[in-house]
């Protein structure tokens, strides 16, 4: 008898917390806006924020941040954002990015270098979910934004050729 209670308490928990989690997921949503590219010494600097809106009656804590930039096929870079912060329940933040892109890496594949007019974000985010307020679980939430970036490749492009003629003299 005590087995069964255990077990059927154990079954309403976890249907609660079931649903709690698929209410979660949905009221929280996470979108990039106003990538910009700049030079940066021997670098790329590309600048953007992400809006991460929490419409939930809870606070999340977010880990950390990581993702790429891409156009087609072509990998421009890679950032990862360690800092944590809380997002108070029925708030919007937006965290200021930043991505160092490696110029000397993106030179050395010139030959291959075929890029599209859209830029491709892709994030990677990792929340904490709370579990009857005795346990937290990572939860990672993925997102892909894409620019119409004709004005940034051109830039892009520019900036490659420059640092090519500058620093990679044949």
């Amino acid at each position: 008898m005590n087995k069964k209670f255990i077990y059927g308490a154990l079954g309403v928990i976890a249907a609660v917390e079931y649903r709690r989690y698929t209410s979660f997921m949905d009221t929280l949503s996470i979108n990039a806006k106003n990538l910009k590219l700049a030079k940066d010494g021997k670098n790329i600097k590309a600048t953007f924020q992400l809006v991460i809106v929490n419409s939930s009656t809870k606070s999340i804590k977010v880990k950390s941040l990581s993702g790429s930039i891409s156009s087609g096929t072509f990998k421009i870079g890679d950032f990862k954002i360690n800092q944590s912060s809380t997002i108070e329940a029925n708030q919007t933040n937006t965290i200021p990015c930043t991505a160092l892109i490696d110029m000397q890496r993106m030179s050395n594949q010139l030959e291959k270098f075929s890029l599209t007019s859209k830029i491709r974000l892709t994030t990677n985010t990792l929340v904490n979910f709370d579990i009857v307020s005795l346990l937290s679980i990572p939860v990672g939430i993925k997102n892909v934004t894409m620019f119409d970036g004709s004005a940034l490749i051109s830039e892009l492009k520019s900036l490659i050729n420059n640092f090519a003629e500058l620093f990679l003299k044949k």
